[in-house]
């Protein structure tokens, strides 16, 4: 296995800085006041790599990494300056996690891969979209009958302009599994895709 790896974040106002190192047989962590902690890479049982853009991070990526107890690591490719302020840290973020990926797969572990929401989250995700786009388009079509053409005009272009960074977000969100040396280009931010 190749030398330390490390990466550093702070994930929200409330979190304190964190460092995460893989060492040699489990990645660790040390937070900026002292406070450490260990998950041996024969202990994690799936990693689940998700796109989760909000106002503030329009471009944000979530690894989860998970122990059959329940216990999980978040790291995303942010990381909290201040209000409404966070920096990108993708090359850095995409890099720790390819070789996390590389020493869980030099080391045979039994680990679930999967990319995107979960089954039931991308379900619900599919509804909404379908549910808010059609409920726009009705009111859009009611305002047009009611001859309110310029307010239709406003409405079916906040669909028109939504539907591009909707689906973004349901193709990138799309449950699927992959193994640890084909990591989906879409599961990570920019720096770290392959192409």
């Amino acid at each position: 296995m190749s030398g330390e790896v490390s990466y550093t974040q702070r994930f929200h106002a409330f979190a304190q800085q964190r460092t995460y190192r893989l060492t040699q047989d489990a990645v660790v962590w040390e937070d900026e006041d002292g406070g450490s902690g260990r998950m041996a890479y024969t202990d994690i049982s799936a990693i689940r790599l998700a796109y989760r853009p909000s106002r503030a991070q329009p471009d944000r990526f979530f690894a989860t990494i998970t122990v059959p107890s329940g216990g999980k690591v978040r790291i995303s490719n942010t990381s909290y300056r201040g209000f409404n302020d966070f920096i990108m840290q993708d090359a850095e973020y995409s890099g720790f996690l390819k070789a996390l990926h590389e020493r869980l797969a030099e080391g045979g572990c039994d680990v679930s891969y999967r990319k995107g929401s979960g089954l039931i989250g991308f379900a619900a995700n599919l509804i909404l979209t379908i549910v808010i786009t059609g409920g726009l388009a009705v009111l859009a079509l009611y305002m047009l009958s009611g001859g309110y053409y310029g307010l239709a005009a406003a409405k079916l272009l906040i669909v028109a302009w939504y539907m591009p960074v909707l689906f973004k977000f349901m193709k990138r969100s799309m449950p699927q599994r992959y193994e640890p040396d084909a990591i989906p280009d879409d599961a990570l931010p920019w720096a770290g895709r392959t192409g």
